[in-house]
């Protein structure tokens, strides 16, 4: 029988996740960091395997059923035991199974053309933060104040050419967006940033790698034009009073100190007046009303900085292309509704380190394996994949993929077929008339 060419990428894929989570490998891990000392009843593979699996199948699972699952797979442990498992070292070996997955990476064809083809990689980088129990206020420390005592930050990177995971770390809920490292810039690489990671500095390290960004702007910094008399301050809401709604603009302006600045182009949308008083109204409220009169006048625009010149994409490209931002707020959606990330209980903080981390495994081995069917049915049929029913899905088959992953009982093409059916059938995004989807807008750019 001559199979799909596209099979293949999806074999290799589970090949590399078979050699991560196989018994030698994890095994290995777990004397490297402590949690395997001497033979005893949990071995590391069947923790790992429970934090990342059959976790899952709970979405607060007791320790009593934990043991019912080892029990299952031939385990004999008590709560007790199992509980004091739960440790640091088995808290590291979970970090080292999902640093080496979020590392592994499978080369994947290009789905992408016209402008976006200047681009080697489309990053996306943001964050999401959830409370934790206050007794975890000590490792995780939150907010303070009127909001939560304890909680957690998820720094993540996501690839939108290969959806697929660049980089992940975890952070307590009080460290600013900033704390986060870039992912590793290379030339041509696109990142599309909120206002956390508003920084000159980092701006100029993506362009001084050869990178591009897309940001939006913060009102907060002065904007210089250089002119015949030198760098003279831009009257920002002067020019936005003259635009029409709906115009788009387009600026060459310099950032920073007088002695440090930093060139980039200013892309402003003056946008309709029931969006601006919506933005007023969710301003004031933030800021609990003190906000300033010009600050409330800059709601009238939606406005960006880039780097990309004007020659490789348009004013009108920038905004759609950063309008794509929004999609690692869905795979953060998943990661909550679907993997219950940001749903603990109060245990000792190893266990909940190891539970967290646990899903986190399973959302990210999940993700690569819907990146790969995502452009293969983009590539083949010019359909798109709902993030949503996709993740659903897949987490609805996961007893078939621990077969094929873990155990090798199950045979790859047989899992492809599975899957390509469900998705096919039941995970296809609708499409709505007045509304692109992203891979069209990514397909469509000119």
């Amino acid at each position: 029988m001559r199979l799909p060419q596209d099979f293949f990428k999806i074999k290799e894929l589970t090949q590399c996740l078979q050699d991560l989570f196989s018994e030698n490998q994890i095994e290995h891990i777990a004397k490297e960091v402590g949690f395997i000392k001497r033979k005893g009843k949990l071995n590391g593979f069947e923790f790992v395997l429970l934090c990342v699996f059959d976790n899952s199948q709970f979405k607060i699972s007791s320790l009593n059923q934990h043991c019912l699952q080892l029990w299952h797979c031939g385990i004999k442990i008590k709560a007790q035991s199992l509980n004091e498992r739960f440790n640091q070292s088995g808290v590291n070996l979970l970090k080292q199974v999902l640093n080496k997955l979020v590392s592994l990476q499978v080369q994947i064809p290009d789905i992408l053309s016209n402008e976006t083809s200047l681009f080697n990689r489309i990053l996306i980088t943001d964050s999401t933060t959830f409370q934790l129990p206050d007794r975890f206020k000590v490792v995780f420390k939150g907010f303070g104040g009127s909001s939560t005592a304890s909680a957690m930050k998820i720094q993540y990177s996501y690839d939108l050419k290969s959806s697929q995971t660049v980089a992940l770390d975890i952070h307590s809920g009080s460290q600013t967006d900033l704390v986060g490292n870039l992912p590793n810039i290379v030339k041509t690489d696109l990142i599309l940033q909120d206002l956390g990671y508003y920084k000159i500095s980092r701006f100029a390290k993506i362009h001084s790698a050869g990178g591009y960004f897309i940001s939006r702007h913060k009102f907060s910094t002065t904007v210089y034009q250089q002119t015949d008399k030198g760098f003279q301050r831009l009257d920002l809401l002067k020019t936005i009073a003259k635009m029409r709604t709906g115009q788009i603009k387009s600026l060459s302006v310099w950032l920073g100190q007088q002695k440090e600045k930093f060139s980039v182009r200013l892309v402003l949308q003056k946008v309709p007046q029931k969006i601006a008083d919506e933005k007023r109204r969710k301003l004031k409220q933030h800021k609990r009303g003190q906000v300033s009169k010009e600050r409330l006048s800059f709601c009238d625009v939606a406005a960006f900085i880039t780097n990309v010149p004007e020659n490789m994409l348009t004013a009108q490209s920038v905004l759609k292309l950063y309008s794509l931002r929004w999609q690692i707020e869905i795979i953060f959606k998943c990661f909550k509704s679907i993997f219950d990330l940001n749903k603990v209980k109060p245990f000792k903080i190893q266990r909940l380190e190891a539970i967290i981390i646990g899903r986190l495994i399973l959302a990210i081995m999940l993700t690569k394996l819907y990146g790969l069917f995502k452009i293969y049915f983009w590539n083949k049929k010019n359909l798109e994949l709902s993030e949503y029913k996709s993740f659903k899905a897949l987490r609805s088959i996961l007893h078939s993929i621990k077969k094929n992953i873990c155990y090798r009982t199950q045979d790859t093409y047989g899992l492809w077929k599975q899957i390509n059916y469900i998705f096919g059938n039941h995970c296809l995004k609708q499409s709505r008339k007045s509304r692109l989807t992203p891979m069209m807008i990514l397909s469509i750019i000119s």
